[in-house]
């Protein structure tokens, strides 16, 4: 009965102490691992920062969604023949020139193009070509109309940046 009764003292003492010989031996690292609980002003900062990150994040991604999606108008646009290549280029120019990497990324894509105006027009006759590619009959009609207008548009190097 001695043997059960300290088996059962030592089980009890293992199970009551090990978690508060634990904490107290972890302690010292506990503010290095980032669980001080004094520390609660600046985690409710740092909380704060990610939250207006996050808002700044979610504001740029659906300007970039609706910017997307009115370059897409202007491209069907442009395809269906509604709007000639001078006109959609003047739109998507507006509609895209709050964002200077998509000027660099035109500048890097499309080098030999001189203007941006011309880089806008050549990236939008592309994209009106693409639409149309499940109608191939369509898709040539529109790449002969387009590539007459995007030659006067790259020989002109009056307009655009």
């Amino acid at each position: 009965m001695t043997t059960r009764l300290r088996a059962g003292v030592t089980s009890v003492v293992l199970l009551t102490g090990t978690p508060v010989v634990a904490a107290v031996a972890g302690s010292a690292d506990w503010g290095r691992a980032g669980l001080d609980v004094w520390n609660l002003p600046a985690l409710r900062a740092e909380c704060e920062e990610v939250a207006a990150e996050r808002a700044h994040l979610n504001a740029r991604h659906r300007r970039l969604v609706a910017e997307g999606e009115a370059c897409d108008r202007v491209h069907r646009l442009l395809a269906a023949g509604c709007v000639d290549l001078a006109a959609a280029t003047e739109m998507l120019v507006v509609i895209t020139s709050e964002r200077a990497e998509y000027v660099d990324h035109l500048a890097r894509a499309l080098p030999e193009v001189r203007t941006h105006r011309g880089r806008v027009a050549r990236r939008a006759t592309t994209r009106a070509v693409q639409l149309l590619a499940d109608h191939p009959t369509r898709s040539a009609e529109v790449s002969a109309r387009l590539a007459a207008q995007l030659a006067a548009i790259e020989g002109d190097s009056t307009g655009g940046r």
